[in-house]
């Protein structure tokens, strides 16, 4: 018999009355080992708890419910809170990157508040293969709106059985956050505190004035006047500063049996490494989680997330609107600012005279014209003419009903979703740079942008244990709604060009003006079910069916439906009795899934209907040899009444095992993911008329290996870790629509750079082929499209020359500790991959060049050069001379903590204080001479891996504290 449990304050005091006989006192805690102790006639106990291995009873998410993680039958990868902790992440998908193989994050940017992608084993579509995201059991777009320090933990759905309960969303794999809870306690008061210092981690090598003056004398265009040119600007020096950055964590926790609570606050405010105030990002963000048992069968809750964010940001990721890609293009010759008016050229004194507005900075002086290249802008007058500024409005909720009417039967209602609001403001100011460069009018424009999700699931659940047979049996129906309302407005002139006045309030009545603006409803129901069986947790067995409907306005009728099943199996050959024989095993299980998922992603608002336009105008009649015209409307494009959303088949075999008395653990996977039904464009016979139309056609298979290992131990006062994880992917377009055998994509120097088609992996990078440099002309060879020699190529001979996807990914984690001491060393790397110098412009002379470009550049007295003279004919620029090796091994992280003993911190009332120092991004070995080699694809996949001048990653210093009372 038990009686009643007892909690042990934050101390780990307790006191216990009993009127047992030989009582036995059970000591447990999650993630600790069990103890368990005859009381005997002692009346002290005190107990030391060690942390378990590994946690084979540890519960995991798998959507609509959680099991033991020793019978999971698919493929989940899981962080657990100590991968947000002690860290500068700012958005919790961060903290997955180089930690959960067959998980590529794609960071697009360093910039503060930068938004980031992952794919989850490859990539599915020509479009977006973004996953979903569930918090609490609600969908979201992302999870920049949620605190980092407020997620207990994360898991991944990676393989289709494990995401197939998604149905028609899961095609692209499932992330699932939960959020912290209240704990067992009178109540535990949590603060933590980081002060951050960011600077650039690596610079980039391109020309200073010296090198620039021989490069450009030597292909011809640089104007006399220029050699005694006195200025060498190092414009990344002048554009990057040192910068601060704060974050204040604060949260209560507390509970008892009957309920608990979870409240916290946090502000995080982020100044990037562009000079000035430019580039900002704030968070301030608000939790509430609590639950309360009404009945001993009934508890009823609430997940409660209020975010406000506001970012002022820089243009970036652009060969022409980018003020990095200014920085690193535009002339050394040319100053920051001039000091004084005698250094004006006569054109700038001229425009001064005439009354142009030339931008200054916060001293009043001038900013420095170029006279050498055009359109190329200096990067601060780029900073100042470009800035806006976005705030969004975030709440999250979730409200939950779980009941337990029977022994074996569970019932779960909840009702959640995410209203947003947006709003994005930017000022144009009147300015003056060039002929090709100014804005001669003020104007600014508006945009407000709401979104109101819901979302209700009821589901319930059959537990049924009889014998060595455990059945559990769960069915369920979601219905969504989503309302999106848009609205923008864009006006000029200003009656005063100020950013004091850049209202709407303040504007002069222009023909020009634009306001504009729609609304979409979208809607979804869906019906799904499970099942799970294992017989003495040896033989495990999942299946799962789940029927998606969409709304009208997504897809026609006769396609709106889609069933989408699962199912895997599992063998735990350690639990057979034969096994014993295999000492130094302590766990072996082998797992295979198969699936089928959707994905509506890539699905616009009423894409499959034919929609009207009005035509120009067109003879309706004559009299006495007058035509007169009229306009009329016809269909803009066929439409497509059998579109259907894109569909991912997916088998997944693993393998699990634990030896060493449990401190060693591997696990591997291997899959293979066919995505068919692309939504691709279509062909339309010429006689229609039309434009083309979205059409099905398409397969994509990515297929690779997952390996993660981990070996922990500890001796005495010292405990180590060290985790790895490797995945391999291989991705390749198999099948396309003969009509449209290709699609085109980025253009890069005003050409075509990247494409997709059948036999390449997707987006791959497209140009001429270089076969080494003409020793006598300093041009490169090319292989034609037959493969021959040839100094002249044509459109007909661009072909594959590269590929942003890596085929392997990486990541080491390395923790020590000793007394209270702690170390951490995390590397994460990427292999097999391009990356195209897409920065880099033709249309201009004169921009600067990187160094690659000018070391070992042909001239006639080194005709051995592995690049072309600086004399290049056009189409070098549209070769694999941009293409470079993006293989990298970063050191992400190093951090040193320290635990104050506890002795000490209770004389002040405190449960725990501990400080640390951590350096982020410290190094990057890489052979890639451009910005980073870790390129994202920003807002288009089909730009992935071109570098446009993407804001750097920065080096960051971190000195942080952990208080709890």
């Amino acid at each position: 018999m038990f009686e009643k449990a007892q909690v042990t304050d934050t101390d780990g005091n307790y006191s216990i009355s009993t009127t047992l006989d030989n009582p036995k006192i059970i000591f447990s805690y999650v993630g600790m080992e069990q103890v368990e102790i005859e009381a005997g006639e002692d009346s002290i106990i005190n107990v030391r708890m060690s942390e378990k291995v590994f946690k084979l009873e540890e519960i995991v998410s798998i959507g609509y419910g959680k099991v033991k993680r020793n019978v999971v039958t698919g493929a989940i990868s899981s962080l657990n809170k100590k991968s947000f902790t002690n860290s500068s992440i700012t958005r919790a998908e961060s903290a997955l990157q180089g930690r959960a193989s067959g998980v590529q994050v794609l960071m697009n940017s360093g910039a503060p508040g930068a938004n980031m992608n992952i794919r989850i084993r490859g990539y599915g579509s020509n479009k977006s293969s973004e996953p979903i995201y569930i918090v609490n059991g609600i969908k979201v777009t992302n999870l920049s709106n949620i605190e980092p320090n407020d997620i207990e933990s994360i898991e991944v759905l990676k393989d289709a059985a494990s995401a197939a309960i998604y149905g028609a969303e899961g095609a692209n794999g499932v992330i699932l956050v939960n959020t912290k809870k209240g704990t067992l306690s009178e109540g535990v008061l949590s603060y933590e505190f980081q002060q951050t210092f960011q600077k650039m981690a690596r610079r980039i090598d391109v020309l200073r004035a010296h090198d620039y003056k021989t490069y450009m004398y030597e292909a011809g265009t640089l104007p006399y006047t220029a050699i005694s040119n006195q200025y060498d600007t190092d414009w990344q020096s002048e554009i990057f500063e040192l910068s601060p950055s704060q974050k204040h964590y604060l949260s209560f926790t507390g509970g008892t049996e009957n309920g608990s609570f979870m409240l916290s606050a946090s502000y995080f405010n982020q100044d990037g490494i562009v000079k000035g105030d430019n580039d900002k990002y704030q968070r301030y963000s608000f939790m509430f989680n609590s639950d309360r048992k009404i009945y001993d069968w009934l508890t009823i809750g609430h997940n409660l997330t209020y975010s406000k964010t506001l970012l002022k940001s820089i243009s970036e990721n652009s060969e022409y609107y980018s003020v990095i890609s200014n920085a690193l293009l535009l002339d050394p010759l040319t100053p920051a600012f001039y000091d004084n008016e005698s250094e004006y050229p006569a054109i700038v004194k001229n425009n001064l005279e005439e009354g142009y507005n030339y931008l200054r900075n916060e001293d009043g002086k001038v900013y420095g014209v170029s006279q050498f290249v055009t359109e190329i802008r200096n990067p601060f007058v780029m900073k100042d003419a470009f800035s806006p500024e976005t705030e969004r409005n975030n709440f999250l909720y979730n409200l939950f009903l779980h009941a337990k009417p029977l022994e074996n039967i569970e019932f779960t209602s909840r009702f959640g979703g995410d209203l947003s609001n947006q709003r994005f403001h930017n000022y144009y100011p009147k300015y003056y740079y060039d002929s090709s460069v100014n804005n001669l009018s003020s104007s600014v424009v508006e945009e407000v942008r709401e979104t109101s999700y819901w979302q209700w699931e009821n589901y319930l659940t059959y537990n049924l244990s009889k014998g060595n047979h455990n059945l559990t049996l769960m069915t369920g129906m979601s219905s969504s709604e989503l309302k999106t309302k848009y609205m923008l407005v864009s006006a000029g002139p200003l009656s005063y060009d100020s950013d004091m006045y850049d209202d709407l309030d303040f504007l002069v009545t222009n023909a020009s003006d634009d306001i504009r603006g729609n609304r979409f409803i979208t809607r979804k129901v869906s019906y799904f079910g499970r099942v799970n069986y294992d017989y003495n947790s040896t033989y495990l067995f999942q299946a799962s069916l789940r029927r998606d409907g969409a709304g009208e306005d997504i897809l026609p009728e006769n396609t709106r439906w889609g069933i989408f099943p699962a199912i895997s199996t599992g063998w735990i050959i350690s639990n057979e009795s034969f096994f014993n024989v295999y000492s130094f095993l302590t766990f072996l299980k082998i797992r295979s899934s198969w699936g089928q998922n959707g994905s509506l992603s890539n699905l616009g608002n009423f894409q499959y209907m034919s929609a009207l336009e009005s035509t120009s105008s067109y003879p309706y009649y004559e009299i006495d040899d007058v035509v007169l015209f009229g306009t009329g409307t016809e269909p803009s494009n066929l439409g497509n009444y059998n579109l259907k959303w894109e569909t991912s088949e997916q088998i997944d075999f693993g393998l699990e095992l634990r030896m060493l008395k449990d401190h060693l653990a591997f696990t591997a996977d291997y899959y293979s993911k066919k995505t068919k039904d692309l939504l691709t464009t279509g062909t339309p016979p010429l006689i229609a008329g039309n434009r083309s139309t979205t059409v099905n056609a398409g397969v994509v298979e990515n297929k690779g290996f997952e390996f993660d290992l981990s070996y922990q131990n500890d001796y005495r006062d010292f405990s180590y870790k060290v985790s790895a994880n490797l995945s391999t992917l291989h991705n390749e377009v198999t099948e396309m629509n003969p009509n449209s055998p290709y699609l085109t994509g980025a253009t890069v120097n005003l050409e075509t750079a990247t494409r997709f088609d059948v036999g390449h992996p997707i987006w791959y990078f497209y140009g001429y082929k270089t076969d080494g440099i003409n020793s006598e002309t300093g041009n490169p060879w090319y292989l034609n499209s037959e493969g021959e020699r040839v100094t002249t190529v044509g459109s007909e001979d661009k072909q594959y020359i590269g590929s942003g996807i890596p085929t392997k990914m990486f990541g080491v984690t390395l923790d020590l500790a000793y007394k209270n001491f702690s170390f951490s060393a995390f590397l994460q790397g990427a292999t097999g991959h391009d990356v195209l110098l897409g920065i880099i412009r033709t249309d201009r002379l004169n921009i600067n060049k990187f160094k690659v470009y000018f070391d070992d550049r042909w001239t006639t007295a080194n005709r051995d050069a592995s690049m072309p003279g600086a004399m290049t004919e056009s189409n070098a620029w549209h070769s694999d001379l941009l293409i470079f090796d993006g293989d990298y091994l970063k050191l992400k992280q190093l951090q040193l903590a320290y635990s104050l003993p506890k002795d000490l911190i209770r004389k002040v009332k405190m449960s725990k204080m501990k400080v640390y120092f951590s350096v982020e991004n410290v190094f990057t070995w890489t052979k890639y001479p451009g910005v980073d080699p870790e390129i994202g694809s920003s807002e288009n996949v089909n730009s992935l891996g071109i570098d446009r001048g993407m804001y750097p990653f920065p080096r960051i210093f971190i000195f942080g504290s952990e208080i709890e009372f």
